[in-house]
């Protein structure tokens, strides 16, 4: 296997890794005639194995599949104990909310939980890395809130069907946004995130 095969066969199964699990979800959803708790602990199970595998495969514990799993089995336990659905329309805005806050928090102590986040494919400068955990942070804290706004307007049916989508096809949108910004700061080498200080923050 040639290193281009192999970098896209890794690529494949970190996919199939981190978005598994809500296909899953919609399954079961369906077929357990639409009870949205079980699908809910269905995306807790499927996460848990999909760390295992992507562990198995990368020697790399898969951040997205291990922070939704963690929330699908709080946030489904809370659902059947208290017999409410909110609970796990809620999720997603929670686990955006935490996200955020942790590439916020992550720009603002000069630590860097995007590049776990993307893998070691891109290698850019530190100030850079600031700037697209900052543009990250308001992603998912827009996703947040765009989740609120659906589930909270939306039938059930609709909103299971739909706001993975949406938030999916805003987080695409948002990634090809910031090809022009890592093309122009990608560099061959990998920095040390502590050497900051004494360099400026890029703009685009």
């Amino acid at each position: 296997m040639t290193k281009e095969q192999t970098i896209r066969a890794k690529r494949i199964i970190r996919s199939a890794v981190d978005y598994g699990g809500l296909v899953v979800f919609l399954a079961v959803y369906f077929l357990t005639g639409k009870d949205m708790i079980r699908a809910n602990w269905a995306l807790a199970s499927a996460s848990g194995v999909a760390v295992l595998v992507g562990f198995a495969l990368e020697r790399r514990l898969a951040p997205m599949p291990l922070v939704t799993g963690l929330f699908a089995l709080v946030f489904a336990a809370l659902a059947q104990r208290f017999h409410d659905i909110t609970f796990v329309k809620m999720q997603p805005t929670a686990i955006n909310l935490f996200l955020g806050a942790v590439m916020l928090g992550g720009a603002a102590m000069r630590r860097n939980p995007l590049r776990a986040l993307l893998g070691s494919t891109i290698h850019l400068d530190p100030p850079a890395w600031r700037v697209l955990m900052i543009r990250y942070g308001a992603l998912f804290i827009t996703e947040a809130v765009l989740n609120e706004a659906l589930w909270r307007t939306l039938p059930d049916q609709t909103w299971v069907v739909w706001h993975r989508p949406a938030l999916l096809a805003l987080s695409v949108l948002f990634s090809v946004a910031q090809v022009p910004f890592l093309m122009k700061h990608a560099q061959m080498g990998e920095a040390e995130w502590s050497h900051t200080e004494q360099t400026q923050v890029p703009e685009d």
